[in-house]
Order: structure tokens, then C-alpha cells, then sequence
């Protein structure tokens, strides 16, 4: 009965958001977009993405800018060295193709980010990617994206002990699943 409910809550949920506001299923110039990932966003690479709030403005109906800052704290209550800061930003631009219900767009961003990842290892990773996906509009407020990027990494890796290491990932960079909200 639990399932049920819950089902029949989520499915009327989705219904409801897809019809609210009909009217104008699209891209709006001078709007606001908060995005929220959907997935376990990381670079192919495997460094961690998912702190950062990331949003957009659309300058025009078919443009925007592209913004997103990350910062997290961590304190593990370990004996050893195990507080570390995780930072990332990120900047771009991207232009939709077709402006409409269903819009593909292609877009470019910078993006830095610095982790730790298992207990002592420091990943620091500086991108310039391109992208293409698509953002489906389920109404004037509600969207969902897809997306898939491309373009050059260059990792840093710095382990507690022992000398650090320097990659280049050049290639698929990223994918994503994710839904926005304008205002």
C-alpha cells in the first residue's frame, strides 16, 4: 500500500510539473536558472563535481551564461590529517540551437576543481570543455537537461608522501543528467 501511494504521489507530481505553464515552455530572456544534478556528476577523469551549485542567466532567449561555485569542508574526526577543503568553479557560455519546448544547445566553460580524494591524495584539475545536450522545458518554470563534454584536462595530483604527478585527459571530459529551476 506504502509503494502504491508513493507512486501514485510521485507520478501525479510529475503530471502536475509538466503541466504547469504550458504557455510558454522555453527558453526566456533575462531569467534565472538554479541547476540541480541528477546524477553522481563527475569528470570522466573521476574527480567529484556534485558540491557545486551551479545556475545560469539567459542574456537572450537563445544564450546563456553559465556560472557555478563549490565549496565544502570536511573533518573526518581522525587522528591523522583528515580536514581538507574541497573548492571548484566553474564559467561558461552556451547558445541553444532551437529555442523552443525541446532545445539542443552547444556551449564552451572553464572549470577548476580542487579535492582530496581517498585519505591524503590532493586532485586538482583545470578544464576547458565544449558541450552539447539538450534541455527539455516541462513548463515556464521546470526543466531537464542532458549533457555530454569534450575538450582538454590537465590533473595535478599531490599525494601526502612522494612526489606529485601531472596528466593531460584530452577527449570526453564529462556527462550529466540534471534539472533546472527559473525564476
Amino acid at each position: 500500500r506504502t509503494q502504491v501511494k508513493i507512486s501514485t504521489l510521485a507520478v501525479s507530481s510529475i503530471v502536475l510539473a509538466a503541466l504547469a505553464g504550458t504557455v510558454s515552455a522555453e527558453p526566456v530572456k533575462e531569467k534565472y536558472g538554479i541547476n540541480i544534478d541528477l546524477t553522481n556528476s563527475t569528470t570522466v577523469s573521476g574527480t567529484p563535481s556534485m558540491f557545486m551549485i551551479k545556475g545560469k542567466y539567459m542574456m537572450e532567449k537563445n544564450v546563456a551564461v553559465l556560472g557555478g561555485f563549490g565549496l565544502r569542508l570536511t573533518d573526518t574526526g581522525a587522528a591523522t590529517n583528515a580536514k581538507h577543503t574541497d573548492i571548484g568553479f566553474m564559467f561558461g557560455i552556451r547558445r541553444y540551437v532551437k529555442a523552443k519546448e525541446f532545445s539542443p544547445f552547444i556551449g564552451g566553460k572553464f572549470q577548476y576543481l580542487s579535492v582530496r580524494t581517498g585519505a591524503t591524495t590532493n586532485v586538482t584539475d583545470l578544464g576547458l570543455l565544449i558541450e552539447g545536450g539538450a534541455e527539455y522545458f516541462l513548463g515556464k518554470q521546470f526543466s531537464l537537461e542532458g549533457s555530454v563534454g569534450g575538450g582538454f584536462i590537465s590533473r595535478e595530483i599531490k599525494p601526502a608522501a612522494g612526489a606529485s604527478t601531472k596528466a593531460t585527459f584530452i577527449g570526453t571530459t564529462s556527462y550529466n543528467l540534471s534539472a533546472n529551476y527559473y525564476f
